[in-house]
């Protein structure tokens, strides 16, 4: 049986046609969000953060907090506060972030609308696209993901990364955005 993920995917990766579309040329946009295990990815991406951080910070009460005379707390206390405070944004981060990020392939642009306190909506022309990368880390690859970088020419804006990806739909992705950018040639 196919999840919502699924239903809707096939049709996100496809582009429209133009005589799908309105006056334009680009029909309405079929936005798909990331595969759900991404979520899982982040989660784990702040929690290993959390972990660092309560390092960082465990190392800092024992060579110098606890040697202040005035300083009130418990040893560990800042630790495992600054660690729960990460632990928990992290945590419900990813999910909201998850929720924000979406994207969408037209026939004549790309789509992607991410972040949670920060919200952008980039549109990147697809004959302005110069070239797509595939990459992934070590948890996006025990995952089965792999991140869409593509890559444009201007300046701050120039690269947009889809996350979440299989790699069947992140390869199918960038033959359709490279294969079509020759076929226009």
């Amino acid at each position: 049986m196919s999840s919502d993920w699924e239903s809707g995917h096939d049709a996100a990766l496809s582009p429209v046609t133009p005589d799908q579309g309105t006056a334009s040329g680009d029909a309405p946009a079929i936005f798909q969000h990331p595969h759900p295990a991404v979520r899982t990815v982040w989660m784990l991406s702040a929690a290993f953060t959390a972990a660092t951080l309560g390092l960082a910070a465990l190392l800092l009460e024992a060579l110098w907090l606890q040697r202040a005379t005035s300083w009130p707390l418990p040893f560990g206390v800042l630790t495992i506060a600054i660690f729960l405070v990460f632990l928990v944004s992290g945590l419900v981060g990813a999910d909201l972030r998850y929720r924000a990020w979406q994207y969408a392939l037209r026939h004549t642009v790309v789509l992607a609308h991410f972040g949670v306190i920060w919200r952008t909506r980039r549109c990147v022309p697809r004959s302005r696209i110069q070239h797509v990368d595939i990459e992934s880390g070590p948890i996006d690859r025990a995952f089965g993901l792999v991140k869409l970088s593509i890559f444009t020419a201007g300046t701050i804006a120039a690269v947009v990364v889809i996350p979440g990806l299989s790699p069947t739909d992140a390869e199918l992705l960038r033959e359709r955005l490279v294969g079509a950018e020759r076929d226009h040639a």
